[in-house]
Parts: C-alpha cells; structure tokens; sequence
C-alpha cells in the first residue's frame, strides 16, 4: 500500500512545501488565481501599485543600508578582535532594521490588499463571462435566431387567422436570467470603462429582445401584411435585430472577459454562429438608403477580418496539446458556412449608389428567405455562394 503524503499544519514545516504548493496552484494553467494576477489586463492598475511598493521597499533597503554602513565604519574597522567586530555589526544590524523593518511591513500589507482585491476583481470577470456565454450558448444550441425567422416571409394558416389578441398575449416571461447581473451590477465599476460598456450592451439589448418579444406577441399575424411596414413583420425584424445587437455587444464582452484560449475562440465561435444568421436576415431587411443598412454594412469589413483570423488560429491550434482546442475545432465547418451565407456576396455599395437607392445583390442566410430568395431553392442558392466565395475565400 503507497504511502500517503503528509498533511495538515506539520506539511508546512517541509522544505519542499512552498515548491509543491506552488505546482497545485499551476495545475489548471492560467487559470491559478496567481498566475492571472501577473498577466491579466484586468488588474494592470493593481501590479502598477504593488510594482511601485516593491521598488520603494527596495530603495529604503538601499538607502538605510548605505547609510548605516557609512556611519558605523570606522567603528568596525577600528574594532578590537573578533566578538568586538561582530557587536559593532549587530548595533549597524539594529538600527537598519529600525528604518527597513516598517517600509518591509507596509510593503507587505500593500501586497496584500493588491491580492485580495485582485482576486476579487478576477472573481467579478469570471462570472460575468460565465452568465454571457451561457445565455448565448443556450441561444445557439435552439438555434433561435433561425428557428425565429424561419416563418418571416410564410403566409398564416386559415386556422390561425382567427386568433384573438388575449390568445396571442400568452408570452410573459417572468424569469429571472440575469442574475448575476442583477445582483452584482454595482461591482462592474472596479473594470474598464469599455469592458463595463459592452457587458451592460448586452444587458440591455436582452432585456430590449424580451420586451420586443411581448410586443410581437400582442400583434396578431393576419394574411396579406406587407413584408417591409406590416406591424407583424416590423416587431419581428425589431426583435431579430435587438437580438443581434445583443450577440454582438456579447462577442465584443468576451472578447475583454476571456482572456484564455482555448475558451475564448469556443465562445466567439458559439456566439457569432447566431450572429451571423441574424445579421444575413437583416442585410436584405433595409433599402440602401437606411441608416440601418449602413450601419450593418459597416460591420462586413469586420466579419472579413475576424472570421478568417478565426479560422486560422484554430485550425492551427494541436488539439493533442490541449484537447479542449477540439470544441472549437468542432465549430468551424458550421462558422464557414453562415459566414459565407451571411458575407459571402460582396455588395459594392458606393455612395453615390446608396443615394439613388440602388438595389442590393445579396441573399438571405441559411434557411430564411426573402423576395429575391423565394425565386431560389436552397441548394441553387448554396451553388452560387461557394462559387462566388470560392475565388476569394479570405482564408476561410
């Protein structure tokens, strides 16, 4: 039977103690608590301060040891024999300990309030990464986005005509989904002012799809309702569009919050799978003369950018290193195909072109469908999206 290690207060008297706990506290990478507190943009402010009490620390030692050298010299040079010499060093002994002693102790205390607050901080990182990504995981595993708009362009059943606002009403969500930030939303201050942005974007614009939610459900949807100003079809592009502006302030949270890969390039896949979607559906929601449509074609050149860095970084990634890269290795086949969906087509937009209202050359993404797409089947669809991408893949 192996013998087992010694613990308890007596481990501690090991000389070895301090080595061994330092390798448990590696033994999950960067994610040690003392590990993240040395290399975490989160607590840059807090190394600043506990960098600037080791130096001053340091420069009292300096000091006060030249100057007890200098005064008590002569007296340990010109010291009669050995025990005088060692009396003359322990009195210069003394009075340095009298200067270096306090600054080594606030030193100390500095050091400590810099841990505790930075774990504290870091504490207040993880759970709002954990919520967000969450919240989104859950959105992509139902495939929300699609299974949403999936009916945008379907003409009601005869059945269905006939419900009645009171029936309609029926959606109250009452839960609570939010609860770390309902509960520790005053401890966002201790982060960066763009970090504490985009975590209260995403917040809002949830908190905006619900609402946006509760209003579609009070409209009935009624044959013949125009696609572009019907109520039916507005409050339904409202609320794909509040969910898109959701999704993307949550990319742009991790992005900040996680700091590690493999979990950051799992939740920015996970989260632009849904992304993508909802921005496909919009791109062919709006004229180009649309202050809505410029600002979402503005996000193309980011897609083009971010997408193939993606894609890259994990593909290159050895997942016999890490195995935890073989998540987000998982998600790219699926990543490359909305993204082509939703950014495969270049619009050449020019100014002058959105002016006059030109018409956009676009389709929509995955399964939705619009005017130009109901005179389409999917797999024609598909054709001519990996035969435009296929010359200019950017990487993907």
């Amino acid at each position: 039977m192996a013998k087992r290690k010694q613990q308890g207060p007596l481990s501690l008297l090991s000389p070895l103690a301090t080595v061994r706990t330092y390798r448990r506290l590696r033994q999950d990478g960067t994610a040690a608590t003392l590990d993240r507190l040395f290399i975490s943009r989160h607590v840059l402010d807090l190394r600043l301060i506990a960098s600037a009490s080791v130096l001053a620390a340091i420069l009292v030692f300096f000091v006060a040891g030249v100057l007890e050298y200098t005064t008590h010299r002569a007296e340990i040079v010109a010291a009669d024999g050995t025990w005088d010499a060692i009396e003359k060093w322990a009195g210069a002994a003394h009075d340095f300990l009298i200067y270096v002693g306090p600054a080594l102790a606030v030193c100390g205390v500095i050091l400590a309030w810099v841990y505790q607050q930075g774990s504290t901080r870091l504490g207040i990182v993880d759970l709002f990464a954990c919520e967000i990504t969450t919240l989104c995981r859950v959105g992509t595993i139902l495939d929300f986005a699609k299974q949403f708009i999936k009916d945008f362009d379907k003409e009601p059943e005869a059945t269905k005509s006939t419900r009645t606002a009171k029936n309609d009403a029926a959606f109250a969500s009452t839960e609570e989904y939010f609860p770390i930030f309902a509960s520790d939303a005053k401890d966002l201050q201790v982060l960066e002012a763009k970090v504490v942005t985009h975590i209260t974007s995403f917040y809002t614009y949830m908190k905006a799809t619900r609402d946006s939610m509760r209003q579609l459900a009070q409209i009935p949807h009624q044959r013949g309702d125009d696609p572009k100003a019907g109520p039916w079809h507005t409050a339904k592009r409202n609320v794909v569009y509040m969910l898109f502006l959701a999704f993307e302030s949550a990319r742009k949270a991790v992005r900040d919050l996680v700091e590690y890969q493999p979990e950051n390039a799992e939740c920015t896949a996970t989260i632009l799978l849904t992304e993508l979607v909802c921005y496909g559906f919009l791109i062919e929601q709006f004229e180009p003369s649309d202050v809505r449509y410029r600002r979402l074609v503005l996000r193309r050149k980011q897609y083009e950018k971010l997408l193939p860095s993606l894609c890259r970084e994990v593909e290159a990634a050895d997942e016999n290193e890490n195995p935890d890269w073989r998540k987000a290795k998982e998600l790219i086949p699926e990543l490359r195909e909305r993204f082509e969906y939703a950014c495969g087509r270049r619009r050449n937009i020019s100014s002058s072109a959105v002016a006059a209202g030109t018409p956009r050359n676009g389709r929509a993404a995955g399964s939705l469908s619009t005017a130009k797409a109901r005179l389409l089947n999917h797999s024609t669809r598909k054709a001519e999206s990996r035969a435009a991408s296929a010359p200019r893949n950017n990487g993907v």
